[in-house]
């Protein structure tokens, strides 16, 4: 009720009904952030960052302005060439054949944040159906880029970025991840510096 009651007042939650609240399920919850932020006016880009990731917002615009004329914009920490799925079961990522029958992964950004361009992200939205999405949502995120691209005849404008911080938190980042809420509030209290906050207010990498 308090969810609903937030929704109405603010309109800037969407409750996916249908989908259980879970790890792999991040896929969902990420599609529906491209259907519903993109193609708005005025919108250029689109910031997909999980809810442990402190985000540096002049940083964030920082990285982006240089690279504004580019129309198909990918930004974050980007693995290009992608690897391959692990097919061990005993990896936390284990990725059976029915999941992913290739042995390829397309480029894809680490999933503590990335940057859409505004007119990739619209058009990911529109084309890619909500149903059986793949349950890494980074490589989901690089496979539906690519497959849209090669749709629209478009080039994709990777850029990696260290400075997205998937493990942690470095003087320089633009985001950094794996910050508790109490983290999060300390580094916006001291305007992001690392070294103020560090001990328990950083959880450590799960394993």
């Amino acid at each position: 009720m308090a969810l609903e009651s937030e929704s109405r007042t603010f309109r800037d939650l969407v409750i996916l009904e249908s989908v259980r609240e879970a790890y792999f399920n991040i896929s969902y919850q990420t599609l529906e952030i491209f259907r519903q932020s993109a193609g708005r006016a005025g919108v250029t880009h689109v910031l997909k960052a999980d809810d442990d990731t402190y985000v540096r917002v002049e940083a964030l615009l920082g990285a982006i302005a240089p690279r504004r004329a580019a129309a198909h914009l990918f930004l974050g920490w980007v693995e290009n060439p992608g690897g391959g799925p692990h097919r061990d079961r005993g990896s936390r990522w284990f990725v059976s054949a029915d999941e992913w029958p290739g042995e390829r992964y397309p480029p894809w950004a680490h999933g503590a944040g990335y940057v859409l361009g505004a007119e990739l992200a619209a058009e990911v939205g529109r084309r890619i159906a909500p149903t059986r999405l793949f349950k890494l949502e980074d490589v989901a995120v690089g496979d539906w880029v690519e497959r849209v691209a090669a749709e629209q005849g478009w080039r994709v404008d990777y850029a990696a970025d260290t400075r997205f911080n998937f493990d942690g938190c470095q003087r320089g980042d633009v985001l950094s991840h794996y910050i508790t809420a109490l983290g999060q509030r300390c580094l916006h209290s001291h305007a992001g510096a690392c070294s103020a906050c560090r001990g328990r207010k950083h959880r450590g990498r799960p394993h």
